[in-house]
């Protein structure tokens, strides 16, 4: 191994450098590795609320934590508002590293301290380099969330899983049906290779191709097909088959078909209607289709032949009169309990029934 130059002292030549020990009285000759300066390291400072000794925090002098576990520890909260610009309300079921979430109904955009947190999960161990899931049960929406560590380190991801209910009083009369900021959620699909489904319900459109929904290549005679159940029941008027970014690897045609389950079994194919006859799609292209027969669904299913991806979905269209009573209904059972009626029925929407 040869040493770097040192820069304030001269390099001694190699014959003399690598020359053997002598067995003379003579002092050790001092080699120029031996006359470089050592940089001083500052010494450790002590952490805030913590005591050191020797330049460690002492462990007597830090609160032990109550967990049976040996190492962190979690907690979450959240809170609800009547009105969040940033996503749409949502009822959890299951939240990774959380503990309690306290949940209102304010008006506008408040500050912190007016918000009351209704907890989601207690006090909860966690085990180091895996992923912690917690089954939570919350009665209401919520659209904030807030995650307290004990007593510190780093989580690398938070989930939250739940439903999407979306806020009846804030829906357009003409909107996206499918879209996951108004409930729509995948329920099947054939293959998931390279992309999650769910994309193609994301909001915006998509920026990479990684971002769309993509399958593995077949090698049968078979297709793939998603299916989604739209956030809202409606009547589709037009529908969008968006292929941006997928150049070679774009499906080559297309179905897309709709039921109604609410009088009718989505196993009996006799219950699924045409949205889309089969249709050429070209690559890299957003196509748009209008629908020859609207009528109302509450399901629709795309099929791609024979494989490929897909960057988004949209079924444009129009709520239903029974759909917007059965959204109100579930908005109304949802509520967070500071929702007074009053409030409901001055934006719009009654307590006992459908828009006001």
């Amino acid at each position: 191994m040869r040493w770097p130059p040192c820069p304030t002292w001269p390099r001694v030549p190699s014959a003399v450098a690598s020359s053997p020990p002598t067995t003379s009285s003579s002092p050790p000759r001092t080699t120029w590795w031996s006359r470089c300066p050592r940089p001083s390291r500052p010494a450790p400072s002590p952490r805030k609320g913590r005591s050191t000794t020797a330049g460690r925090p002492d462990a007597a002098a830090s609160p032990a934590p109550t967990t049976p576990s040996s190492g962190s520890a979690c907690r979450a909260s959240c809170a609800c508002w009547s009105s969040t610009p940033a996503s749409s309300p949502a009822t959890i079921r299951r939240s990774p590293p959380s503990t309690g979430a306290p949940s209102t109904a304010i008006r506008g955009r408040p500050s912190w301290a007016r918000a009351r947190w209704v907890p989601l999960l207690g006090r909860s161990p966690l085990a180091g380099d895996a992923r912690n899931a917690f089954p939570v049960s919350v009665p209401h929406h919520v659209t904030h969330v807030r995650l307290t560590i004990f007593p510190d380190g780093g989580v690398a991801r938070l989930r939250v899983h739940g439903d999407v209910v979306p806020d009846p009083r804030l829906l357009p009369d003409v909107l996206d049906l499918a879209a996951t900021e108004h409930g729509g959620q995948v329920q099947g699909c054939s293959d998931r290779f390279y992309g999650a489904p769910q994309n193609l319900l994301a909001p915006g459109p998509a920026r990479v191709m990684g971002e769309g929904w993509e399958t593995a290549r077949r090698r049968d005679d078979g297709n793939d097909w998603v299916l989604v159940r739209l956030g809202v029941p409606g009547v589709a008027h037009f529908v969008d088959l968006d292929t941006s970014h997928f150049k070679g690897n774009a499906p080559g045609r297309a179905t897309l078909r709709a039921a109604d389950d609410r009088h009718g079994d989505l196993d009996d194919p006799g219950a699924w209607f045409p949205l889309l006859p089969d249709t050429r799609l070209r690559p890299d292209t957003r196509h748009r289709f209008p629908v020859a027969e609207p009528r109302a669904a509450t399901h629709v299913r795309l099929d791609i032949f024979p494989d490929g991806g897909m960057a988004r979905l949209r079924v444009t269209g129009q709520i239903d009169p029974a759909g917007r009573d059965a959204l109100a209904a579930r908005w109304r059972r949802t509520r967070p309990p500071a929702a007074s009626p009053e409030q409901l029925t001055r934006s719009g929407t009654s307590v006992t029934g459908g828009p006001a």
